[in-house]
């Protein structure tokens, strides 16, 4: 159950002329409640976990790689949505390491232009509302199930055995570090399975250290 080579074009991919998601776009689908739209996840770990899928991309892309500690850019000129974060990674004077990217790339205001990339291409609806009739709010029912039932059973084949490319296998890492993976398939998946999987996937390793760190921090702070 080996992953495929970084940025191989995964089993799901359309082909009816729709865009195949990036996995920013496929974890923050997937933390989305079908019916109502309501996040699954916290607002903080949501931010956490949407930047661990940022470096993840870039990784699977090819523009970015992990030399030891660090995060370095090879290099390589690709098209993406991420070249402000690409950039940044690049310009740096000295390296550093994933989890202080995904510290630094945590942003609320990325939730939200994720999540309205989704309601663009039709997957989900903008829905506005007021929690307590005050506090403007906004929903993301789905509407289109179909790029969610493929992403699902990527992640289903894979914790069964079957041969997981490196975007699921990422994926997997990330679903996994921020608790969402038991809500989605049940807490009855293969540990062997999910740790051959998630074992050499260091974006998922930075965002479960990141929430580590903040869970550290907050307790520090009670006491």
């Amino acid at each position: 159950m080996n992953p495929g080579p970084a940025g191989s074009e995964p089993d799901d991919a359309p082909t009816d002329g729709t865009d195949r998601l990036s996995l920013p776009e496929e974890f923050l689908l997937l933390a989305l409640r079908d019916a109502d739209g309501r996040r699954q996840l916290s607002r903080s770990v949501l931010k956490v976990g949407l930047a661990g899928a940022k470096l993840a991309e870039l990784a699977a892309l090819g523009a970015i790689e992990l030399r030891g500690r660090n995060v370095v850019a090879t290099g390589l000129t690709t098209a993406t949505s991420l070249d402000h974060e690409l950039e940044l990674i690049r310009d740096k004077s000295r390296p550093h390491t994933a989890q202080h990217w995904v510290s630094h790339f945590e942003s609320g205001r990325e939730l939200h232009r994720v999540f309205e990339s989704l309601a663009q291409k039709g997957i989900v609806d903008h829905v506005g509302a007021r929690a307590f009739g005050v506090i403007p709010v906004t929903r993301y029912p789905e509407r289109n199930h179909d790029y969610e039932a493929r992403v699902l059973q990527r992640i289903r084949d894979a914790l069964a055995g079957g041969t997981a490319d490196a975007r699921t296998a990422t994926l997997v890492g990330l679903l996994d570090a921020t608790g969402l993976l038991p809500r989605l398939v049940g807490r009855d998946a293969d540990a062997a399975a999910l740790k051959e999987l998630t074992h050499h996937q260091w974006p998922a390793h930075a965002v479960a250290a990141e929430l580590g760190a903040i869970a550290y921090a907050e307790e520090e702070a009670r006491t």
